[in-house]
């Protein structure tokens, strides 16, 4: 869509504390019409929700018990699963725009053609009616100072000549990027914001670390960098399919910079020995690896199916090649759907075959 002439209004819907505003007999009425729990499981529900009580300690004195009228317990595996099932229905209520949920982030978006933005926001504003109607027969809110809307565009916009997307009386803010799931989203779908964001963390995490690096092995640096500095690179990795030069650049100053940490190194010492004794490879073709493997694993299970939907297999059964989409614009050669699929199809026949994760990392 980003690469057809057309503008996508992405908008990140918030609840005012979902968790705690769940009611629990509508809750209870969903699990038992729409997923079917039988009346044992139902009443296994309603014990652990229902009735439960709590109160308040400040230094030695405590308040008096209240009933925990509402909500889903936070902390426990339970809370959010209950929370998904609760919002279920809510994903499947829009008549024009695609929407995706993770627990309480949910994200809504549909595209027209440029020409067309006053039809475009007439039915967002159709579904988020729809929307905050549903949220006020639920029991919950819309944080509208909290949601946001990311026009999408090769086209740079004036966000003060869009129209208006309401929820009720309130308007939801046009920015041109915003932060979903820990990632930086951004009105021309570039990883440069989210780079930055990226990289000062890895430079923070190490601020902590230098502190004790004389005083720790080898082996105890590399795990910590493994856990604490190498998962925030490899988040998202599908956003860095194919980095530009300059975010390129950023990225691997960073991982220069941790590599140095593990191997107490300075800065004039070589360091390419040392980045491939910790993955093995330059780090441009570690990412090329974990998208490898995220595509395999979309091919073996087939979810999440509005990923798997988009791809396009060639003729030949033998050669489980995938045809790569067609694009106008250089910058859509960075996208996953582009660059992933290119690397699968250069891969020898025999790692293409639709294996275990295990296999192809092995074989790669």
């Amino acid at each position: 869509m980003f690469d057809s002439d057309i503008i996508i209004l992405l908008c990140l819907l918030d609840f005012s504390k979902p968790f705690d505003e769940v009611v629990h007999e509508l809750l209870l009425l969903k699990l038992q019409n729409i997923f079917g729990f039988q009346s044992s499981a139902i009443k296994l529900m309603a014990s652990c929700l229902c009735s439960r009580l709590q109160r308040v300690k400040v230094e030695n004195s405590f308040s008096e018990y209240r009933e925990v009228k509402s909500g889903v317990p936070q902390g426990s595996v339970l809370g959010p699963i209950l929370f998904s099932l609760f919002i279920n229905d809510l994903l499947t209520l829009t008549l024009n725009s695609q929407v995706h949920g993770y627990a309480d982030d949910i994200q809504l978006y549909f595209g027209r053609r440029i020409g067309l933005i006053e039809d475009l926001c007439c039915r967002v504003n159709e579904d988020l009616e729809l929307i905050g109607n549903w949220a006020s027969a639920n029991g919950l809110k819309l944080n509208v100072n909290k949601s946001v809307c990311v026009p999408i565009s090769h086209v740079r916009l004036n966000l003060e000549d869009l129209p208006p997307l309401n929820v009720g009386q309130n308007t939801i803010q046009y920015v041109h990027k915003a932060k979903n799931l820990g990632v930086i989203i951004n009105s021309n779908l570039s990883c440069s914001d989210y780079v930055n964001l990226v990289v000062s963390k890895v430079y923070a995490g190490l601020r902590g670390l230098r502190n004790s690096a004389h005083f720790t092995s080898l082996e105890v640096r590399s795990r910590l960098a493994k856990q604490l500095l190498l998962p925030l690179i490899t988040y998202a990795s599908n956003v860095y399919c194919k980095l530009d030069s300059a975010s390129a650049h950023k990225m691997q100053m960073a991982f220069n910079f941790i590599v140095r940490y593990i191997y107490n190194l300075n800065k004039f010492n070589h360091i390419s020995d040392y980045i491939k004794e910790f993955i093995r490879c330059s780090l441009l073709e570690y990412f090329d690896k974990l998208n490898l493997l995220f595509l395999n694993k979309l091919l073996i299970q087939k979810s999440p199916f509005y990923l798997y939907e988009k791809l396009i297999f060639l003729n030949s059964k033998r050669s489980h090649q995938i045809l790569v989409p067609a694009y106008n614009y250089f910058n859509s050669t960075r996208h996953f759907f582009v660059s992933t699929i290119r690397l699968w199809n250069a891969l020898p026949n025999n790692l293409r075959q639709f294996g275990s994760e295990r296999s192809l990392k092995h074989l790669i």
